[in-house]
């Protein structure tokens, strides 16, 4: 099943200017349910200690150092640019894209799963079946240096449950 998410920002901000216009223009008030202004003022004023509150939460990214953060930041965009580049060198072949560089795995964001998916795709970009290819669409041994130090920066993340599948199994249609 498939969950959307809606950043936090983006609903604070679309919520804060529907209350701003229905306190401005009374017309628009009058298309509002009875209670809304109340109801979504109160709500908008508990986003930021929610936010705060989920950010501490254990085996969240937000309790990091700022250069533990910054090591992260670092390790993503190496991530993003392994991402990027194994689109061009292997059009088409989803299947490898999802299951070695992990293209469309986000599923969580707690640092352990983070971690877990910059091994799988710094490990595919060092592989001599992939390397080549990378390498004729831009990815350099710098790139690869950069990645592996990113990474070093980090203790070697837990074992999975089962390594062998590294997303759930989907009920078929």
């Amino acid at each position: 099943m498939n969950r959307i998410h809606c950043p936090v920002p983006v609903i604070s901000y679309n919520g804060n200017l529907i209350v701003a216009a229905a306190q401005k223009y009374p017309k628009v008030a009058a298309r509002l349910p009875a209670g809304y202004l109340t109801e979504t003022t109160t709500a908008l004023g508990k986003i930021p200690a929610d936010v705060t509150g989920q950010k501490i939460a254990k085996g969240e990214t937000g309790n990091l150092t700022a250069a533990q953060q910054a090591n992260l930041d670092a390790l993503l965009h190496c991530m993003g640019q392994a991402r990027k580049t194994a689109k061009l060198a292997f059009p088409g072949q989803t299947v490898k894209l999802h299951q070695e560089f992990q293209i469309g795995i986000h599923d969580s964001h707690e640092l352990n799963a983070v971690l877990s998916r910059a091994d799988i795709v710094l490990a595919s970009t060092q592989t001599t079946a992939n390397l080549p290819a990378m390498k004729l669409k831009g990815w350099t041994d710098a790139e690869t240096q950069t990645f592996t130090t990113a990474r070093g920066t980090f203790p070697p993340a837990p074992p999975r449950s089962n390594p062998a599948r590294a997303t759930p199994r989907r009920r078929p249609a």
